[in-house]
Formats: C-alpha cells, structure tokens, sequence
C-alpha cells in the first residue's frame, strides 16, 4: 500500500532517504538484538512462565544497554549519508527502523503464542501503515510514515512488556545477574552482525559510492528483495520452537530435513519470481523512473534461494546442533565477501556489481554451512560405528 506513495511522492532523493534510513536503522537493530533471535527460542521453548518470562526480562536490559549506542549512532550515520534536504526523513525512519530490535518475535516463537504476535505487533504495524497512507494521500509529506512507525512499535512493545513482567519475574532475575550474563551472549551477537554487515547495510554502501541513478535502482532491487526475504523470515520462526521443542533426536533430525526442503523450495519459488517477475513488478509499483533492470533482479532471485537455504541450515540444523561457531564463521567469511564486494561492484558497474556481490556472499554462506554440516554428519557416524571395547559381564 504506502511503496507507490512512498516511490510517487518522494521522487528518487526521498525513495533514497527512506531505504538509507532502513538501511543504517536496520543494522542498529541488529546490534540491539545481540543474539537473541539466533538463540532466544531455545532457551524459551520448553520453560516455566517464571523461566521463559525470565529470560525475555534478561533480553530487554541488555537490548536496552546496547540501544543507547547504537541508536544514537544511527542517527549520526543516517544524516551524514542522506542527500541534502531529507536528513529529517533518513533520521525518522533509522530511529522507526532500529527499534525493530526490541521486538519480542524470538519470544513468542519459542513459548509457542503466535496469537501475541497478531496482537502487539501486527495489528499496530497494520493500524499504523493504514493511518499513514492517509496522511500520505493528504500530507504527501514522508515524515509521517517515520514517525507513525515509531508510535506504533513502541506501543506495542511497551503493552506486550507490562503485560508479560511480573515482580516475581524482576526479583528472580537482578541487574547485576542480567548484565553478567553479557559474555554468554557475545558469540551469537557477533554471529548475527557479521550476518547483518553485508544484508542490512548494502543500500547505505552502494549510495555511498554511486551516483543516484544506480543508487535508486539497487534501492528497488532490494525493495523487492527484502519483502521476500519476510517469507523466509516467517518460516524461519514457525520452524524454529518446532525442530528445538522435541526431546527425541530422531523426530529433531526428521524435522531438521523437513524444514531444509520446505526452504529449498521456497528459495526456488522465490527466486524465479523475483528474476522473472520483478523487472516488471518494479515498474508498476515504484514507478518506471525507477524501476529494476533484468540481469539485477535476476542477481537478486539468486541471492534469495541461498539466503532461503543458509537461513534454514543456520537457524534451524546448525543452532539447534549446538554448532554455533559454525553459523558464525560462515556470517564472517559472507560479510568479508558481501562487503568489500560490493563497495568495489557497485563503484565499477553500479546496481548490477552491487546485485552480483550479495548473491556471491550469501553463496559463500551457505557452501560453508554444508561443509560443516557435512564434517559434523561424518564424525557422528565415525563414531557410532566405532567398535565398544567395554568389558562383557
């Protein structure tokens, strides 16, 4: 609904402001979540409310702690990369964006309440995309969709938090235990910012070091790219308490399998929609002043079915397998691909160079997530078929 207005009104310099703002917001919010949508779920799934409830208090103080860096660092960044004249709507939409940190999704995921994330965070996100295309259509003022978000989020947050935190749960769980636990924490943080180094920020590198013309159609490109990335988002966290909840090793592998292929299928699906669809989609709804050339978005498809697969081999095999350090070298070895890759693509050739870098980091990701799913397959069965050399009674 609010993208063609959003494309229409703000012209190529506001439709730029906005994804910068995302852009460098986005990475604020993965600095904020430190780890906790990697390994959340697991140490929710399963609890007593005390415990699962517990655990959401821990994550919010140090979510918090870390917000008061980054966000303010966002701000700096987002106006110093926003071209003249928008820095108020870069701003916006760095704080609307960066407060997607505190989400509680990881939590509901892991206790299995799906309806709380209708109620505090998709019925207010709706209520406030609705309440902003109308202001949209009167105002044609972009500031309005930042600050509605804003309002939105919060709200729904901050009821969701006051609801859930009992006295019992803040007197189990004291400040000085909460922060430290900051060092369990470090090895998923960093694996979840390595990851978000070169798929949150690629819009506010290919802006730093192309002109706005290739700018606007990378900014389309991952427009297009990022709203079918929600669906491997989606099955990622309906996936996710279901393969971890389950005791028996066996029906935890079954389910392993089975959600591999459901993503493999979905990245497939989605891939050829974006390279065979999106050229076309992009004009329509941005506009054709700013739509996405075929080889780019044909670069996008790509990136989309690897992002599909290392999601599901990372979040739901390699995690719940306790292979941690395995997600995080494959994140490192993507970011030292995804972004000197496209820094030198997009200063050389623009969208397409940009394009092609994403889709080799996210390659990169997932071959190295096979390799170690791989050796961990071979040294289980070395050995379960190592002969027993216990004495016979």
């Amino acid at each position: 609904m609010l993208l063609p207005l959003l494309a229409r009104y703000g012209g190529a310099e506001g439709w730029v402001s906005l994804a910068i703002g995302q852009s460098v917001g986005g990475f604020a919010a993965i600095l904020i979540v430190f780890g906790w949508t990697l390994i959340g779920p697991k140490r929710v799934a399963g609890k007593s409310p005390l415990e699962a409830t517990g655990q959401y208090w821990i994550s919010l103080v140090q979510r918090s702690a870390v917000a008061v860096v980054a966000i303010p660092l966002a701000v700096v960044v987002s106006a110093a990369l926003s071209p003249a004249g928008h820095i108020q709507l870069s701003v916006g939409m760095a704080l609307a964006a960066s407060l997607a940190g505190f989400s509680p999704a990881w939590f509901w995921v892991g206790s299995g309440t799906p309806r709380s994330m209708v109620v505090f965070e998709a019925i207010p996100r709706l209520v406030s995309t609705l309440t902003a295309f109308l202001a949209l259509l009167v105002t044609q003022d972009l500031r309005w969709y930042p600050i509605l978000l804003i309002v939105s989020t919060l709200l729904g947050y901050v009821w969701f938090s006051l609801r859930v935190l009992s006295r019992d749960t803040l007197r189990s769980y004291p400040l000085r235990f909460i922060f430290g636990q900051f060092k369990s924490n470090i090895l998923p943080a960093l694996t979840v910012l390595t990851s978000g180094a070169y798929t949150s920020i690629t819009v506010s590198l290919v802006t730093a070091v192309t002109p706005l013309r290739a700018s606007t159609e990378f900014v389309s490109g991952d427009k297009l790219y990022r709203l079918g990335t929600q669906a491997i988002a989606i099955s990622g966290n309906a996936f996710q308490g279901w393969v971890s909840e389950h005791e028996d090793a066996d029906v935890s592998k079954k389910r392993m399998r089975s959600a591999v292929y459901l993503n493999v299928a979905l990245g497939l699906a989605g891939g050829l929609g974006l390279a065979l669809i999106g050229p076309w989609f992009s004009a329509l709804l941005f506009s054709p002043e700013l739509a996405v050339g075929g080889p780019v978005m044909a670069c996008f498809g790509l990136a989309y079915f690897w992002l599909s697969v290392n999601s599901a081999l990372g979040r739901l095999v390699l995690t719940p397998l306790d292979l941690n350090k395995a997600v995080f070298a494959s994140t490192v070895a993507g970011a030292l691909v995804g972004v000197p890759g496209i820094l030198f693509g997009a200063s050389q050739h623009g969208a397409l160079g940009a394009a092609v870098a994403v889709a080799s980091a996210e390659f990169v990701v997932t071959a190295i997530q096979l390799g170690a799913l791989a050796i961990y397959r071979s040294q289980r069965a070395r050995v379960e078929s190592a002969p027993s050399h216990e004495p016979v009674a």
